[in-house]
């Protein structure tokens, strides 16, 4: 899909559902190389019912470990089907803006709920949080991805605690478990990825990928980046304008600045 999004309204939907009118599965009925079915292009909502319908039961989280690793590891799953990157960090069309509109939209919908189980300022259930800095005590490296998630606390199980789901694939892990299960309070460099730079997308790859440019041209902006965030993309592409012109506008650019023609 390309898009030009000057209707907020659109935008939301996308990030919801993997499609601007609202209604996700467009991609129905698709099949890869080997005739394989492709999922269709879906949004956050669907790592989110993931998180909420298949919540294991058992009231203890250490005797129903595999079950809560099951979970997470599907709950992980699901959150690589969709990822919205974008151009800038500052502002509205960058990730800071981005994050908070998204996590409202989605509190709005009834799929987060910020304060049921807030340990401190910025933690809640569902939030997924990219690594920003290597952390070899945690074996955790910079790039990867976790969900938070809620589970009981062992001492007194009615009660529930936020842990970040990180999985053990990752390059420091020498663990055969397939979870890693991280308090919060130890992430010192992490931050909210809802939205994620195109630069910090660099060796990830998404099902569905949007990849949403700014309403003005801006030094970022270049041919490399708007390829680099095109090709992050495994199965589905949603390439949203805030303003129409502004793709044709970095690519001519960038071509003219190559060539070294002109300032």
């Amino acid at each position: 899909h390309h898009l030009v999004m000057s209707d907020d309204a659109a935008l939301d939907k996308l990030v919801i559902h993997g499609s601007p009118s609202g209604f996700a599965g467009n991609g129905e009925g698709r099949t890869d190389h080997e005739g394989k079915p492709i999922a269709p292009p879906t949004g956050y909502r669907h790592y989110l019912n993931v998180l909420h319908a298949q919540r294991p039961r058992g009231e203890s989280f250490e005797e129903n470990q595999t079950a809560f690793d099951a979970w997470a590891s599907e709950v992980l799953r699901a959150y690589s089907h969709f990822q919205l990157l974008c151009a800038l960090r500052k502002g509205p069309w960058g990730v800071e803006g981005l994050n908070q509109r998204i996590a409202s939209t989605l509190r709005r919908e009834k799929l987060l709920y910020g304060s049921d189980y807030t340990l401190e300022k910025g933690w809640y259930e569902g939030r997924p949080v990219l690594v920003t800095q290597n952390d070899y005590g945690l074996k955790l490296m910079n790039g990867d991805i976790g969900i938070t998630l809620a589970v009981p606390d062992p001492r007194n199980p009615q009660q529930k605690l936020l842990r970040v789901a990180f999985p053990s694939s990752s390059a420091a892990s020498d663990t055969d478990k397939p979870i890693r299960w991280v308090l919060p309070s130890r992430l010192h460099a992490v931050e909210t990825v809802f939205a994620m730079t195109v630069h910090k997308s660099q060796g990830s790859e998404f099902l569905h990928t949007a990849l949403l440019l700014p309403p003005t041209l801006n030094p970022i902006l270049t041919r490399e980046l708007v390829y680099t965030g095109i090709t992050r993309a495994r199965e589905w592409l949603t390439l949203v304008e805030a303003k129409r012109g502004v793709l044709n506008e970095a690519v001519v650019r960038e071509v003219v600045r190559v060539s070294g023609v002109g300032s």
